[in-house]
């Protein structure tokens, strides 16, 4: 079947307005999704059983997750590598044919159980009709910067780590939201992601990105204790495992930094 099966007849989107995957959020502020756009994202974030979009851009009959704006005749568009865009290409409007296509409100989330009741749940398709047209764009603007609390887990069976659907592990945690401490954010995204509740937590150190990178990461890690039974989300965590040194789990680079300085210079001290 066809890319194109699954969805309706072509489709015109709105001028400006920038088409990306959104996904089940709390958030307020996701524009860290999509660097690649500045200001606001076009769709507000809204309840967990709401603003659900599927985004795609097809290339060569290959289809990606992406993001695209129409613009005075010009079509940009980025495709998702890990949830963030870090290129942009360009094309004419006449070399790309958009699709729409509305899938109804029974769209069940796996974690929560609720149904889309309000806002629906669409698809939307850009194609390139001819790849040979496209340009690269490079992208401006300020460096993103993220704050990060994660939850560092050590139990008899290893440190605990989670994966979602690329199956690279790392410590579970998140960005902080606004007004929200990163040891708060750690709390959080530990209970959300794993199920367990902390019961205790202790700052161990901080981890930086490079200063070079368009997207950097600062990271506090806290050292947790926790109780309650282990489960993924299903949403973001797919997979939890327990990482011992000389274990076979694919970790992240910098997962490994962090695992590493915390075995050298804090475990047993």
């Amino acid at each position: 079947m066809s890319i194109l099966d699954i969805f309706n007849l072509t489709w015109k989107p709105k001028e400006g307005i920038i088409y990306r995957n959104k996904v089940w959020g709390r958030h307020k502020n996701l524009v860290w999704l999509a660097p690649m756009w500045q200001g606001q994202p076009p769709f507000p974030i809204g309840k967990r059983s709401q603003n659900i979009s599927k985004v795609y851009v097809e290339l060569d009959k290959i289809r990606y997750p992406g993001s695209f704006q129409v613009k005075d005749e010009v079509c940009t568009f980025g495709i998702l590598n890990h949830r963030h865009i870090t290129e942009l290409y360009k094309t004419d409007r006449q070399n790309v044919k958009f699709f729409k296509r509305y899938t109804g409100k029974s769209k069940v989330h796996p974690k929560f159980g609720k149904t889309v009741n309000e806002t629906g749940y669409y698809r939307y398709l850009a194609k390139v009709i001819d790849s040979s047209k496209i340009t690269k764009e490079k992208i401006s603007g300020r460096q993103l910067v993220r704050r990060r609390g994660t939850a560092l887990v050590d139990t008899k069976e290893g440190i605990l780590v989670v994966a979602g659907k690329s199956g690279i592990f790392i410590l579970p945690g998140g960005g902080a939201e606004k007004g929200e401490s990163r040891e708060k954010a750690a709390i959080r995204e530990l209970r959300e992601e794993t199920g367990l509740k902390t019961i205790s937590i202790k700052y161990l150190f901080s981890h930086d990105d490079p200063e070079d990178r368009r997207i950097r990461n600062l990271y506090k890690i806290f050292l947790v204790e926790a109780v309650g039974k282990i489960k993924p989300d299903g949403h973001e965590v797919k997979h939890i495992r327990f990482w011992k040194p000389n274990s076979d789990i694919n970790i992240s680079n910098t997962t490994k930094l962090i695992i590493d300085k915390y075995l050298n210079e804090f475990k047993n001290t």
